[in-house]
């Protein structure tokens, strides 16, 4: 049994591409590495593969501690982290006053943020601004897997030849990416479910399945698969900070300035 965990930063596509890896070699999604917790991910379980799937948000160190005994490739998903700002500001629930909810126990704290977002819900503008700061900076306020930087969770990935891939060049050209994406896994498929897999994975389709089938979590967590949101939604001072704080390493990833 070999094990193929899709890891990326929060928001950088995961999902999806742990289900596109998994459709391409018929395994199943089988949740999220290490974890029994509800994954959103998990599909296909009734496939029979000597591939096993999981998405995952650990840190490089974290997948080598916790590592079984099996064989496991690792795809490494990179995403532009303006991008992964915008999105996650969409998807997380933030509260004002992160340091106030961080002093009461788990239970009271999700209470907290369940009856804050509902009495006080943080505007777009707000909720922007602090997963800029927790993109750069790091934030275990907004959540567990946001405690490091962007910059802190790749690195390792890349500076120690993991495999990866752009988001932005599997939305661009998807069935050259499945290619690559199968030639590390040293696995052979047809260009023709090489393209079926991209068709029934692609971003509408996805969406269109989860509509039919009244799937609302789903259908919240597909919001918008596009590239380049940060240019409608972040301010000239926050685009500014990206450019002070990562420019080259969004130059080294081909992101412009």
């Amino acid at each position: 049994m070999i094990d193929i965990v899709v890891v990326g930063y929060p928001k950088s596509g995961t999902t999806w591409v742990a289900q596109l890896v998994a459709e391409l070699v018929g395994c199943p999604v089988v949740g999220f590495w290490n974890s029994a917790h509800d994954e959103i991910a998990r599909e296909g379980l009734d496939r029979d593969s000597e591939f096993r799937c999981f998405k995952s948000h650990h840190q490089l160190g974290e997948i080598r501690s916790t590592t079984v005994p099996r064989e496991t490739a690792v795809i490494y998903v990179i995403r532009d982290p303006r991008d992964i700002a915008v999105s996650a500001a969409h998807y997380f629930r933030v509260t004002r006053w992160p340091s106030l909810a961080a002093a009461f126990c788990p239970t009271l704290r999700r209470i907290y943020r369940t009856v804050a977002t509902k009495v006080a819900p943080p505007s777009i503008t707000y909720r922007v601004d602090r997963m800029v700061a927790a993109v750069l900076y790091g934030s275990k306020h907004i959540h567990h897997w946001m405690r490091v930087p962007w910059k802190a969770h790749y690195e390792p990935f890349v500076a120690g030849r993991r495999f990866w891939l752009r988001y932005e060049d599997l939305l661009a050209e998807p069935e050259r990416q499945c290619s690559r994406i199968l030639s590390h896994l040293e696995f052979d498929v047809s260009r023709r479910q090489i393209s079926a897999a991209v068709s029934n994975q692609s971003f509408q389709s996805r969406r269109e399945s989860a509509l039919r089938r009244g799937d609302l979590r789903r259908v919240n967590h597909l919001r918008d698969g596009t590239s380049g949101q940060w240019r409608r939604h972040l301010t000239v001072r926050q685009q500014g900070l990206f450019e002070e704080l990562v420019a080259e390493d969004l130059k080294y990833f081909g992101y412009p300035l």
